[in-house]
Order: structure tokens, then sequence, then C-alpha cells
């Protein structure tokens, strides 16, 4: 079994989460406070809850071929504090034997110190850099990174009974006197027939992520690597040249002025040549480079020539200080060499496999 294809949410598998969110929205109307203040309406809450769904559907496909799964956390709290817990509290056998890692104790999750601490994080396929609290750095605390892609109409899925393919919406032509420039329209809609799918990344130790993240404080400009292509040298303007500087470290923080300040993100290359183009005053949007030799920059392969670099630039509005990487790095598929983080997605099943066989009744 492949831990890390593409594996799709079906509907069946997104039913439990809909039943989930709609009671919580009409009994907890706090609940429906998204971020910025607006109530949301049942679509939009429904949207915010979605990816909690990832939590049991991707580590229940991890698990497939052993005799648990997770147990989904679908209590109903009506203290928001009460909430904070790991993001699998416990297993559940084929014969319905229960083996908790958490348990409520009057208002609050405690967990079990022998157990791993397991926290979901999902990303989008569109998503440069992944963010992190300042949570428990520790060997036992352990992140799995999950990339999801919902279809834009995913909630069509669940509107079949509405038999909406069966609704006449044509108008009467009689009203077109002269739609010669075609500005009415006569669409065709296809209903979906998936929810979305899902990838694991990978899973990683708090103690791990501490080395391959910088931290970040609030309103402080992340810099990070959006785009790389190739171009001719002719493309250089005369004024962006005139200077070169050798990539000497296996994991380069770019630093324009020379501040020692965290602004740009770890690039990962391990290559020792490659050279930074550039005249006396580097830039900060876009640096161009000269490959010599066959080379990875992250997740991008290079071949010998000239590329043009470009940054994106996102500025952090949270109070909390958190720390930040690229999300490639967090790709198993991307892991070229030593200087990746280490992935424990297949420790961490046989930890899950060991506490179950363990205390199961």
């Amino acid at each position: 079994m492949n831990p890390y294809k593409t594996i799709e949410i079906e509907k069946k598998d997104f039913l439990p989460l809909l039943k989930w969110c709609l009671i919580k929205f009409q009994s907890d109307p706090q609940s429906r406070q998204s971020i910025g203040g607006r109530a949301d309406k049942i679509g939009g809450f429904i949207d915010r809850f979605s990816n909690q769904c990832v939590n049991w559907i991707m580590f229940n496909y991890l698990l497939s071929e052993k005799d648990f799964k997770i147990d989904p956390d679908f209590f109903f709290y009506n203290a928001k504090s009460a909430k904070k817990c790991a993001d699998v509290i416990g297993l559940r056998g084929t014969k319905q034997d229960i083996v908790p890692l958490s348990h409520f104790v009057k208002d609050q999750w405690i967990h079990d110190s022998n157990c791993p601490f397991i926290e979901v994080k999902t990303v989008r396929d569109s998503q440069y850099l992944v963010g992190l609290g300042m949570p428990q750095y520790d060997d036992n605390h352990y992140f799995v990174y999950v990339e999801s892609e919902f279809d834009d109409l995913y909630l069509f899925n669940f509107l079949d009974q509405l038999a909406i393919e069966d609704l006449n919406l044509s108008m009467d032509s009689t009203y077109l006197k002269d739609n010669s420039l075609d500005i009415i329209k006569s669409p065709v809609v296809n209903m979906p027939n998936k929810v979305a799918t899902l990838r694991l990344l990978g899973v990683y130790k708090g103690s791990d992520l501490k080395k391959h993240n910088l931290s970040f404080k609030q309103n402080e400009p992340i810099r990070y690597l959006k785009s790389i292509k190739a171009i001719n040298e002719e493309d250089i303007s005369t004024r962006s040249k005139g200077m070169k500087t050798l990539i000497e470290n296996d994991v380069f923080v770019y630093d324009p002025l020379q501040e020692n300040k965290n602004q740009y993100l770890p690039i990962h290359t391990k290559a020792k040549h490659i050279h930074i183009i550039h005249s006396e005053k580097k830039t900060k949007g876009k640096i161009y480079i000269k490959v010599e030799k066959p080379c990875h920059l992250n997740e991008f392969e290079l071949d010998i020539g000239f590329y043009e670099i470009e940054f994106g630039i996102f500025k952090k509005t949270s109070k909390e200080i958190e720390i930040f990487s690229h999300k490639s790095i967090y790709d198993v598929k991307n892991h070229k060499d030593s200087t990746f983080p280490k992935d424990f997605t297949e420790d961490l099943i046989t930890q899950l496999e060991k506490i179950y066989n363990e205390r199961k009744v």
C-alpha cells in the first residue's frame, strides 16, 4: 500500500461531517462566527469545517490493512476552550473495541503521555508555504501534513434529491429581439461526481520541524520561492549583473541586505555549483542564477543554464509567533537528501498498532 498516493473523498466519507455541521450550526449559534466577525450561513459554515473530515479519512486509508481505525471526534462543545485536543483521540477496532489516547476530564482533554500526540495539518494544492504555531516540539508530537483539493461544486453532490438536472430553467426566445452579440448564454452545467482528493505529504516530529523552519512575529514579511523559469543569459539586464556569488550552504537563506533577519524561507539545494548573478545591490523580489551542473532547488529540478527566481511575499497578521517553511519541504516526493526533514509515517502507524494491540479489550 502506497501511503502517499492521491485518494478520493467519496460522498459516503463526507456525509458524517455534513450531519455534524448541520447539528453544530443549529445547536451552537456562536460557532457561526468566522474570522473577521462575520456570521456564516450554512454553506460558509460547512466550508469552514470541511477539512475536519481529513483527519479520519486520511488515517483510515493509512490503516486500511489494519484491524482498527481512528475514532472521529464528533463531540459537541459549548465551551470553545474545551475543544483543544489532539486530532486523533482514540482507536476503534473492527469489533468496536475502543482504545482512547485522550480522556475528557471536567473541562479539558488530558492526553495520555505514553501515546503519540497527533495534529493533522491540511494544506491546499495552491499553497506555497505553511505555518505552525508554537506547540510542544518534542519527539512524541507528530504533525501529519495532508494536501487537499475540494471540488468547487462539492456540495452539489448532496443536492441530488432536489433533482436539479430535471429542472427546466430555459427562457422563451420571445424575449430576445437581438442577441447577435451573444451576451445572453445557455450554459451547460455538469454535475460533479467527486467531493475532494487527498494526498499525504508526510509525517514529522515536532522536534524535527523546528530545525527546518524559521520563526516570524506579527506583521513580519515572509518571502518564499514562488517560481523558477529558464531564461537566456541575454535576458538578464545589464543593471542586474556584473557580480556573482556562489551558493555554498546545503540549506540556503537569501539575505540580499545582509541583515541576518528572517525574511526569506530556507531553500534546499546541496549543489555548490549555483551562482547568484547580481549587481553591487542585490534585489528583493527576484534573483538570477547560473547553474553549472544539474541540481535541485526545493522541488525544482534544474539543468545547466540560467534561471530567474521569483519570490512571493506573505505578511502574517496573527499575534503569536509562528514557524514557517515551504510546503514542498514537507512533501516526501521532493526529498532529495538528508537536509530535508525525516518522514515518520511508518513509525507512527507502527506505534498506533502497538498501542491498540496492547490495550484492546
